[in-house]
């Protein structure tokens, strides 16, 4: 280190500033530890204002740092002298000037963007009742009142009103409240000196001399209290988040695989001689997809998959029974997945069945013949794509169930949504492109300035309503190509009335 060059030692306080503490909410703060950090404060201030010092002149509770054992010191003390030596300029943030008394407020002054002020014994007194307030809520200073630092500072340094901050009488014992509101007076005269506050903080404690070696191991005691009950706080959150953790798990996959995954252990691919797979399809879901916006397909999967039960009879199903391999991909996010020609053919009898249909494998219905109950009805021979011909089966019920199931749909197309409903479709997604384009249309007339005569020639169909295009000085419809990227292109929608003649303007559509 330069001994030419001056510089500032500090103390390192591990348990950070007053201000760190006030405002973590998971540090419980009961009027013996308050008592005891605005007892150590005052006993600091008290000191200063009878050294050679005199006075802080920028006390507030960021400046007031805590130490290991919970003691509180002061720091930033004789700074101005300092400065005043080295011929600086001490430089604040606007932030600070909160703490700082309505006297030297309107005496503060910003040159070439640094705040310069002034401070006094009785100006500290102030800070102090500022940081009572902060102690008192768990707040910032002025916390409750709504404004911006500029607004606060504003109103302070040019009243009336006096501006101070709202503090309720039941928000600490009614002792504190009114030195706090003694401190912050604005006549500086009737503000009590840090000799009456040591007095008055003694009487809050019933006159009892302080013991710092017990206050110390009460102060951490307490401390630790509260760090087990945030340890216990953070351990319950933590089981929750686990057990949602493992039901989402056991959801995805199978439990045994589930519980093979979370005690860490790794899972083997394992070999199945017979198993029967699902495969199901919603009904017209390419189609419907096809005319609806990507917000309107997630609400439609959404709502059909939290009502599964209510709505299997909407889907397409295929079932398939053979042997195949099953197997956990992936380490972040494993999926359970099934291997082998099963799975194809299964695929297989979901795509060439029908709406409302269950289509089962010659296999499967074998198998449910041997079970026993369920209604089967011979399909014929099916083509399966990359499997040649097998004779399939329709589920058409089972004994005992008494549900009624809906007519088969019978369609070459094989998506489960008849023309007409595919029309209707058509239709809303025309009316959506109608009003999107008049709305835009709307937007634009401000920018209108005439209203120029066109002919009914130069019209388009689309959707199957009849569109007109036009621009001002423009007649020819070939200057109409990729007419929605062109700017300054207007739309009008023909009526049977006006379609009558041959040639009209805006104004009559």
């Amino acid at each position: 280190m330069d001994v030419k060059t001056p510089a500032l030692i500090y103390d390192y306080a591990n348990r950070g500033s007053l201000q760190d503490i006030i405002l973590k909410k998971d540090i419980k703060l009961d009027w013996n530890f308050k008592w005891s950090m605005l007892n150590d404060l005052c006993r600091g201030m008290r000191y200063i204002h009878h050294s050679s010092i005199k006075y802080h002149g920028n006390l507030k509770s960021r400046n007031c740092v805590v130490d290991s054992r919970w003691v509180l010191k002061l720091t930033d003390f004789g700074l101005p002298n300092v400065y005043s030596n080295q011929n600086f300029s001490r430089t604040l943030n606007l932030s600070d000037l909160l703490w700082t008394a309505p006297e030297h407020l309107r005496q503060t002054t910003i040159r070439d963007q640094v705040i310069i002020s002034i401070g006094s014994q009785t100006g500290d007194i102030y800070s102090f009742g500022i940081i009572m307030q902060e102690v008192i809520v768990r707040g910032t200073p002025f916390c409750m009142m709504g404004l911006s630092e500029e607004e606060i500072i504003g109103k302070i340094r040019k009243p009336p009103p006096l501006l101070r901050p709202s503090v309720s009488k039941t928000a600490a014992p009614p002792e504190y409240v009114n030195i706090m509101r003694d401190c912050w007076s604005e006549q500086p005269e009737l503000r009590p000196s840090f000799d009456q506050l040591a007095s008055m903080f003694k009487s809050l404690n019933g006159e009892k001399k302080v013991n710092i070696v017990d206050l110390m191991f009460k102060m951490i005691e307490q401390y630790t209290n509260n760090l087990e009950e945030l340890v216990r706080e953070k351990t319950e959150k933590l089981e929750e988040e686990k057990k949602k953790f493992e039901k989402l798990l056991s959801e995805m996959l199978p439990k045994t695989v589930a519980e093979s995954l979370m005690s860490g252990e790794s899972v083997p691919p394992e070999q199945f001689d017979m198993v029967t797979i699902y495969f199901s399809d919603i009904v017209g879901f390419t189609t419907i997809s096809a005319f609806s916006s990507p917000i309107e397909v997630v609400t439609l999967l959404n709502d059909l998959y939290t009502m599964f039960d209510e709505t299997i009879n909407e889907l397409r199903i295929g079932l398939h029974s053979g042997a195949c391999v099953t197997g956990v991909v992936g380490l972040k996010m494993p999926r359970y997945c099934l291997f082998g020609d099963t799975v194809n053919t299964a695929s297989r009898m979901e795509s060439t069945s029908q709406a409302y249909r269950i289509h089962v494998s010659e296999s499967c219905a074998d198998i449910l013949d041997e079970i026993g109950g369920y209604h089967l009805e011979f399909r014929g021979v099916t083509e399966l794509k990359g499997k040649g011909m097998h004779k399939t089966f329709w589920l058409t019920g089972k004994d005992g169930f008494e549900k009624q199931l809906p007519e088969p749909f019978i369609s070459e197309k094989n998506h489960g949504v008849d023309d007409q409903l595919i029309e209707q479709i058509k239709k809303i997604v025309a009316e959506r492109q109608v009003q999107k384009l008049d709305e835009d249309v709307h937007q634009n007339e401000a920018k209108i300035n005439s209203v120029p005569t066109i002919s009914a020639d130069t019209n388009y169909s689309f959707f199957g309503l009849k569109f007109i295009f036009y621009r001002k000085g423009k007649t020819n419809l070939s200057d109409y190509n990729n007419l929605f990227l062109k700017k300054n292109l207007f739309l009008a929608i023909l009526t049977p009335s006006n379609l009558v003649n041959k040639s009209f303007n805006m104004a009559q559509i």
